[in-house]
């Protein structure tokens, strides 16, 4: 395997592996052995990959079962397995050693590595980012499969040929300080602070915590940020305690790179940065897309980068599956647009792909929506709060589901009332008793409520073409 550059891809050798992972070979492989990585997570399984074996409660790692169905380079496991399993590395705790491997991975780095994090848009933006350094031309890896917690921010990162000249590292709030020590971002790049997976911590909490991701940072790394982000004084603060250069991005024009204007119907995009006014259309519609091409052209001039070299990328970006991906589809003889943005949901994503549906007004718009779950104690006012951005919307017909709509329901218009379903199956029986031709369709929701089998149910009962 080459990568853009034309090196081969790194190959880690038995004496790599246990520096690492302070391991210990119970069975060497051969003197010219070599591994692509590891891997914990079956469907992220290549050839080549060390397998991470969970012989122990709270270890990452694919199952004994699983694992004997698979035909890795080598085994990893922190108990002694079947000598059939060979060859076999013995560690301490697979977690320590995964997160080893991705610290060392990452020491081996030539390039230039960043960090993404914030409460939404991590994942798009990650890509967006990826995508426009790749079509301009430079060597670029970016975070596959939303790994962002330690072990995948290691999986990632182990996968990483080492000469690759910018790395996109996603990085969740779960311990972050421990991500922030191993990918040690030159440039982080932080979206916005939502109510999102926050239990019982306020938005200042969350600011800080995430503001963790500058702990592995160096003095003179850059921050990137969205100038119009809650609380951004204590992250503007974090970053300037470990004396980061601060570069901002948004709507404002105090910001080193501003969003001028979008147009919803041609997703034209003027902004300005340092090279002047730039003017170019995106596939990817929405506002929060364009907020997000700002970012991009924000990283590009912390990377001293021409900022025209990145509008092919921004021209050509898509969205990403269960993130804002548009499909044009035939359901029974019935043209429809489906919106999958269903992967995950908290308060500011979900009012994003509200306002999104603006750019559809010839069309009738219906939003299938799931709960937007770990929003803490608040969590039906969160939801509540979102009932007169619909009522003031483009949206047609609501088809909700789950207890924390209750609220949400009472203040909704009563035009807008499409049907508060108890399951998932009577949400999609009332979506096929309202779509008519043209129709536009929303589906968002935390992932766990299973939002995202109906946007497979319905791929699958018609014919779809990407649009």
């Amino acid at each position: 395997m080459k990568n853009k550059k034309g090196a081969d891809n790194y190959l880690w050798t038995q004496q790599d592996i246990a520096s690492a992972t302070h391991g210990r070979w119970l069975r060497v492989p051969p003197e010219d052995w070599r591994s692509t990585g590891f891997c914990h997570y079956v469907p992220v399984f290549q050839p080549g990959n060390i397998l991470a074996v969970r012989t122990k409660e709270g270890e990452k790692g694919v199952s004994l079962n699983a694992a004997r169905r698979l035909h890795p380079a080598a085994f990893m496991a922190s108990t002694p397995l079947p000598e059939s399993m060979s060859p076999f590395i013995l560690v301490d705790n697979n977690n320590d050693a995964l997160v080893g491997m991705g610290t060392s991975a990452r020491i081996r780095m030539s390039g230039t590595i960043v960090g993404v994090t914030g409460s939404a848009g991590k994942s798009t933006l990650t890509a967006m980012l990826t995508h426009a350094l790749t079509e301009a031309g430079y060597s670029a890896k970016g975070s596959a499969f939303n790994a962002n917690l330690p072990v995948g921010v290691a999986w990632n990162l182990s996968s990483v040929p080492p000469d690759t000249e910018f790395v996109v590292t996603e990085m969740a709030i779960g311990k972050m300080g421990i991500s922030s020590m191993m990918v040690r971002p030159d440039i982080a790049v932080f979206t916005n602070i939502f109510p999102a997976h926050q239990g019982h911590h306020t938005l200042q909490d969350l600011a800080r915590v995430k503001s963790d991701i500058f702990r592995g940072m160096p003095a003179g790394g850059t921050a990137v940020l969205n100038r119009d982000m809650r609380e951004l004084g204590i992250v503007e603060e974090a970053a300037r305690e470990k004396k980061i250069n601060l570069l901002f991005y948004g709507h404002s024009e105090k910001c080193d790179c501003q969003l001028i204007s979008y147009t919803a119907e041609t997703g034209e995009v003027i902004a300005r940065t340092d090279d002047g006014i730039l003017t170019f259309s995106m596939q990817a519609r929405g506002v929060h897309m364009a907020v997000n091409a700002v970012a991009t052209l924000a990283l590009f001039q912390a990377l001293k980068l021409p900022a025209q070299a990145v509008i092919p990328g921004l021209e050509t970006f898509r969205p990403l599956p269960g993130r804002g991906e548009t499909t044009a589809l035939y359901l029974s003889g019935k043209k429809i647009t489906v919106i999958d943005d269903s992967f995950n949901a908290n308060p500011g994503s979900m009012a994003a792909s509200f306002i999104s549906l603006d750019e559809y007004p010839q069309h009738r718009c219906i939003a299938v929506l799931g709960q937007m779950e770990e929003l803490g104690p608040g969590a039906e006012r969160y939801h509540a709060e979102l009932a007169s951005l619909v009522n003031q919307s483009r949206i047609h017909k609501v088809i909700c589901m789950g207890d924390l709509w209750r609220t949400f329901w009472n203040e909704l218009a009563t035009d807008k009332r499409g049907w508060y379903a108890k399951t998932l199956d009577e949400q999609w029986h009332c979506l096929m008793n309202v779509i008519a031709e043209g129709d536009v369709v929303l589906f968002k929701g935390s992932h766990s409520t299973g939002i995202h089998t109906l946007v497979e149910k319905i791929k699958t009962s018609g014919q779809t073409e990407n649009v």
